[in-house]
């Protein structure tokens, strides 16, 4: 199975529909699941929730985010839900084939990014935090965005990416990698929003009430009646039940009764299994016992070019269909380079001759095995990125405002389209610089496979680097084109070296 990554943007805007919609566009452009997309009007605030293949998301949630900046001006902004930034918080999840470390680096790969190309100051927060004290988004997001500006002058709140002052127009973003959240509000009989708070007081760790809970009280105003919302950050160790029934028990000592709740966005199977049990009382319930799950169990959420056979990929390839081209073809060569790093290294750390290396040779081979992974699923997202351009192109173009649209979108979709070769250029060069590291330490009798791995390499970063510059051609924001050419100078310059580096050792061991 291969691996899933979910990202849970969250957006300060929830009363413009037209937002949703552009959203909406942003994600038909790429190969991903969206499992929700919803506003919320007194909380001015929009949730998507996507999965995919992790390079897939990846460039997806950078096309959404730069939309949603475009989009939104924090200086306008009001609503009852605690907020920093346009982009408020962008936290990645590893669902399957993925450990949480793989996601703490993507996680600040892209916070990083994104800071850089939008001049928005990023805290890095759950397992992606870089101290304790920034663990918690509640801590990272106290005093909002109008104290972000003072926040931000102090000496313990210096940003993990990004420049050291607000951003006025889009405030300040938290990037961060954690398990599955569960958001869980609880309506109550009354419209006092003072009991709500105290409710929520008691049910939140911070102020003593359950271990992995966080709670507040709000007003839900065009219903007239008030809320406990929380969060629950691990459903394993404080499930959904146990604080439902908490939140039952104190609402009862102030009179109240609760009247519904509701699950804001998605929640894993798993966490529903223990409340079924619970209510059920059936102590070994779990979701083998539900029909639907033995139907799902195998189902991919993603279809793609990797999953047909080569020779059918290479008919794919030449067919004349504008997907797969030349950036499919890009990808897939670093696949083919990462393979072969691996073989090196597998075969040395197999040998006797070179037991003293089995170590970093296994190091090498796993980390080979990763960016491989990640090259195959950057077949498809260059593919869909692509097909997010065409689409663009296809939207109508007879009135003023869908003109504008149309531009818009096509600006969008070649941004979006920069980004897969992009990475595939990143990967590239880390699988170069691993061909040049066996091609000098590993076995002698695989050399030339590090050389052929070498110049895939070097063909993959030269061959996405042309598609990262076609694109570029036709974005119109001086700063971008500007800021990635610099960016595509440097990789294509360490390469070069990297790629005569490989070739020299091979060409010295084989005489």
């Amino acid at each position: 199975m291969g691996q899933i990554l979910q990202c849970v943007p969250n957006f300060s805007e929830g009363r413009d529909p037209a937002f949703r919609l552009e959203l909406e566009l942003v994600l038909e452009g790429f190969p991903v699941k969206v499992l929700d997309l919803s506003q919320d009007a007194d909380h001015n605030r929009a949730d998507c929730t996507f999965l995919g293949a992790p390079a897939a998301v990846e460039a997806c949630a950078a096309a959404l985010c730069a939309r949603a900046v475009e989009l939104i001006d924090m200086r306008t902004h009001t609503g009852s839900h605690p907020r920093m930034g346009a982009v408020d918080v962008v936290p990645f999840v590893p669902i399957r084939g993925l450990s949480m470390a793989e996601a703490v680096e993507i996680s600040r790969r892209f916070g990083t990014t994104f800071a850089e190309r939008h001049g928005i100051p990023v805290f890095f927060y759950e397992e992606a935090c870089t101290s304790e004290e920034r663990r918690n988004l509640a801590d990272v997001r106290r005093g909002e965005y109008e104290g972000m500006a003072a926040k931000l002058r102090l000496p313990e709140w210096t940003v993990d990416a990004g420049p050291q002052a607000l951003n006025e127009r889009s405030g300040v973003t938290a990037v961060g990698a954690r398990m599955p959240l569960v958001a869980f509000n609880v309506n109550l009989g009354t419209d006092d929003l003072a009991v709500a708070k105290a409710i929520a007081a008691a049910v939140r760790h911070s102020s003593g009430g359950l271990r992995y809970v966080k709670a507040m009280g709000l007003e839900v105003a065009e219903r007239g009646l008030v809320q406990v919302s929380m969060n629950l950050v691990d459903y394993r160790r404080t499930p959904i039940h146990r604080a439902l029934e908490l939140v039952r028990i104190e609402a009862a000592r102030h009179g109240v009764p609760v009247t519904e709740c509701e699950l804001v966005g998605l929640v894993p199977l798993e966490a529903l299994e223990e409340v079924a049990g619970y209510y059920l009382q059936i102590p070994d319930f779990g979701s083998e016992k539900v029909i639907e799950y033995h139907l799902l169990a195998d189902e991919d959420p993603t279809t793609s070019f990797r999953g047909a056979t080569l020779a059918g990929f290479l008919e794919e390839l030449a067919s004349g269909a504008a997907t797969p081209g030349g950036g499919c073809a890009s990808a897939l060569s670093g696949a083919l380079a990462a393979g072969l790093v691996a073989m090196v290294a597998r075969n040395t750390a197999g040998s006797a001759t070179f037991a003293d290396r089995a170590a970093s040779m296994d190091e090498i081979a796993a980390e080979a095995d990763r960016l491989r992974g990640e090259l195959e699923e950057l077949v498809d997202t260059d593919a869909a990125a692509f097909e997010q351009v065409m689409a663009a192109f296809r939207l109508p173009k007879d009135e003023p405002e869908q003109k504008a649209g149309r531009s818009r979108a096509i600006q969008d979709g070649y941004k979006a389209a920069v980004e897969p070769p992009l990475i595939v250029c990143r990967h590239a060069l880390r699988v170069l610089e691993l061909a040049a590291l066996i091609a000098e330490q590993g076995s002698p009798n695989a050399v030339s496979d590090a050389g052929v791995a070498a110049l895939l390499a070097a063909s993959a970063l030269d061959g996405a680097a042309l598609n990262v510059e076609i694109n570029l051609g036709s974005i119109k924001d001086d700063d971008y084109r500007t800021a990635h050419a610099e960016v595509m100078r440097g990789l294509r310059e360490q390469a070069a070296a990297l790629r005569e580096t490989a070739l020299a050792r091979v060409h010295a061991t084989l005489g």
